[in-house]
């Protein structure tokens, strides 16, 4: 059963026929309405996610604009391009591999230690010529060199994947497009209990009413059972 949404409540979705519009209405959100309305922050307390990586509404270009809109240039700002990002100080990140070695510290606390984990999110908050500091949420501060940019993206958006495991007072995500199996309702699921005050849908209502009813879940064809099977005489 497709829920009836109340527009003037906590779960909005929000009709969008054209991406572009779709597009420019998720920034608005994001980075002035939001903020302006429910006082939310937009770094820590709202979180913009996506199905996609690729295409107008999909991570990459929802980054992009959003650090145009969240933290545009500015003279004296320091900012480097790496291959076809740029990182700027002030940048929303997450890390998204475990780096089991890299060092960090606490100002706050005093504690020292090492290693930060896929999910952990950051802002960027010193840069020089050779690298950059990131100040993660929980206060931990690691330093960086350019060459280790593949441990982390901008984080002004995410995939819903990259999301699970974290809360956020505000949550807008783009309702267009996306592999038919992959629009299904366990993505939907995951997608809504990631926003803890608002969610707001923007897109075609349509992919909301197929992602109810759409409980396919493709099963992982590992062959594991057949291995474990070749080799339960091995030990």
């Amino acid at each position: 059963v497709v829920p009836e949404v109340d527009n003037a409540s906590d779960f909005m979705v929000i009709n969008k026929n054209v991406d572009k519009v779709a597009l420019d209405t998720i920034i608005d959100l994001a980075g002035a309405r939001i903020p302006d309305v429910f006082g939310f922050d937009p770094f820590s307390e709202i979180q913009v996610i996506s199905p996609l990586k690729r295409g107008l509404l999909g991570t990459i270009s929802l980054n992009s604009e959003l650090q145009k809109r969240l933290n545009p240039p500015e003279p004296g700002k320091p900012e480097r391009r790496v291959g076809e990002v740029i990182y700027r100080l002030g940048d929303k990140v997450m890390q998204i591999k475990n780096d089991y070695k890299i060092a960090w510290e606490n100002p706050d606390t005093g504690a020292e230690g090492e290693g930060i984990f896929n999910g952990e999110i950051g802002i960027i908050t010193a840069m020089d010529e050779d690298g950059f500091g990131i100040t993660f949420s929980d206060g931990k501060v690691s330093r960086y060199g350019f060459g280790q940019t593949d441990e982390i993206s901008h984080a002004y958006a995410m995939t819903v994947h990259k999301s699970q495991g974290s809360e956020f007072k505000a949550v807008v995500m783009p309702l267009m497009g996306g592999y038919p199996d992959f629009m299904n309702k366990r993505l939907l699921y995951t997608a809504v209990t990631r926003a803890k005050d608002k969610m707001i849908l923007i897109g075609q209502k349509g992919y909301f009413d197929y992602m109810i009813h759409n409980t396919k879940i493709d099963r992982r064809k590992t062959r594991l059972a057949e291995k474990i099977k070749k080799y339960e005489n091995f030990f």
